[in-house]
């Protein structure tokens, strides 16, 4: 289910061929998607200006959390937790509800799993995401 903007984010299922699907019927908020790059020095004495000049270095696609209602019957809250316990990554993604419908999808890994309780009745699970390796953006249908 899409935040009342339409975004939603997505995760591979387990099959060998595996399709996404999204994550938490009960989202009540998703994290934003920072991307950052290190930057070097670059030492040029001839440099007449005397400026320091730079480069850019290894780039980061950070992390994203999530923030799902915890619902026995919706059970994404089993899977990310699953996915917290394992050291594999696993394909995740955003997909926001623009006319070229653009994806965002990259590995990643849980790095951080909690159960809030919070005023009233409510639980909630929430999920860091820690983004592994280059992303792919694209399309979805």
């Amino acid at each position: 289910m899409p935040l009342s903007n339409g975004t939603t984010m997505v995760r591979a299922n387990d099959e060998s061929t595996p399709v996404l699907e999204s994550i938490g019927m009960a989202a009540i908020e998703i994290g934003g998607l920072t991307l950052t790059k290190d930057t070097e020095e670059a030492l040029f004495f001839d440099n007449q200006d005397g400026y320091k000049e730079h480069r850019g270095g290894m780039r980061d696609s950070g992390e994203s959390n999530i923030k799902i209602e915890f619902d026995k019957d919706d059970r994404h809250h089993e899977k990310l937790l699953t996915d917290f316990n394992s050291d594999d990554t696993r394909q995740y993604g955003f997909q926001w509800p623009d006319s070229q419908k653009t994806q965002f999808l990259s590995d990643g890994i849980v790095s951080s799993f909690e159960i809030t309780h919070e005023s009233g009745s409510r639980v909630y699970a929430n999920a860091t995401i820690k983004w592994s390796g280059a992303p792919i953006w694209g399309a979805y249908t």
